[in-house]
């Protein structure tokens, strides 16, 4: 029975391993590693760039780019050489604008035969070239940089049972905190996340003061665009509140601009109130939104450029 088990570990790791590496030019796509992130990332495809290229062969750049949004998306890809020889590939660098498909959510989840198994994501593969280098006079080393741009959002819906601690104990919580998939998978799979909502209810006799604060995380492994601003929206349909931040450019109300220092990582603070009368218990849904321009930097391996074996 052991050769049995073996005969099936390796059929299995055939489908994604490489057994020789590619010469120069030849291009093989096997199980992308898509880095760690939410929203929208891309990586390169193992070999594609090849480790090496000889002067005037073919070769080409593969991409794989996940999706983790429910609907599809536009993204606007820049890529760039890191070196002056000259060649076919343009010294502009490359500028595409592509559309990826939305999540799969069956079963919460989605796999990739023969790789490995991604949560609710969507995959799509994108090659760049042929393009090759022309004559070299020695060896040189390049390699490939890009960002990802899209516009971005993060949705978020919660609950808050509302009751006036004035009047006695109930059934609810004058404190209360909600996280992780009690706000939503659409929030789990955003690279800008709602991390943490915190409520606290404060009751006397004319009426109950509503405070509740939430907290935004770049999860998505690149950085906010543009001025770095996130338009946030709170709404709700029988409350009213006024929100603000030391993060605001423009404050009041239920509609707030953070405007973010870090481009890199952060985290910010949003906080909002209101005063309602109470005569009983009631439960109200509370949405969150918010809006931005998310940049997804990425860089492929190094590329030896030889010159041929003649010179």
């Amino acid at each position: 029975m052991k050769w049995i088990f073996f005969l099936i570990v390796s059929i299995f790791l055939a489908g994604c391993t490489l057994q020789n590496a590619p010469s120069s030019g030849q291009q093989i796509f096997h199980c992308p590693s898509v880095k760690e992130g939410k929203g929208v990332t891309v990586d390169f495809v193992q070999y594609a760039p090849p480790p090496e290229v000889r002067e005037g062969r073919d070769f080409s750049l593969g991409l794989v780019f996940s999706n983790a949004f429910a609907e599809g998306m536009d993204v606007d890809l820049t890529l760039q050489d890191t070196v002056d020889t000259p060649g076919s590939f343009p010294a502009e660098g490359v500028h595409e604008t592509l559309h990826l498909e939305g999540a799969v959510v069956e079963n919460d989840q989605w796999y990739e035969p023969g790789c490995r198994l991604l949560e609710d994501t969507e995959l799509t593969e994108h090659t760049l070239g042929p393009y090759f280098y022309k004559p070299l006079a020695f060896e040189d080393i390049t390699h490939f940089t890009g960002n990802l741009r899209y516009q971005g959002h993060t949705d978020a819906g919660f609950a808050f049972c509302l009751f006036n601690p004035a009047q006695g104990p109930t059934s609810c919580s004058a404190q209360e905190q909600i996280s992780g998939s009690q706000l939503g998978w659409q929030n789990m799979k955003a690279p800008v996340m709602i991390t943490d909502v915190r409520k606290i209810l404060i009751g006397s006799k004319e009426g109950v003061h509503l405070k509740f604060a939430f907290d935004l995380a770049n999860a998505g492994g690149g950085y906010i665009g543009g001025n770095s601003e996130i338009t946030v929206d709170v709404t709700s349909q029988d409350l009213s509140f006024t929100c603000f931040s030391e993060d605001a450019s423009l404050d009041g109300g239920q509609h707030l601009q953070l405007t973010l220092d870090s481009e890199q990582s952060y985290t910010a603070r949003v906080e909002c109130e209101t005063f309602l009368t109470l005569d009983r218990v009631q439960t109200s849904l509370i949405e969150l939104a918010l809006e931005y321009s998310y940049v997804y930097p990425f860089t492929s391996e190094d590329m030896k450029l030889l010159p041929e074996r003649s010179r």
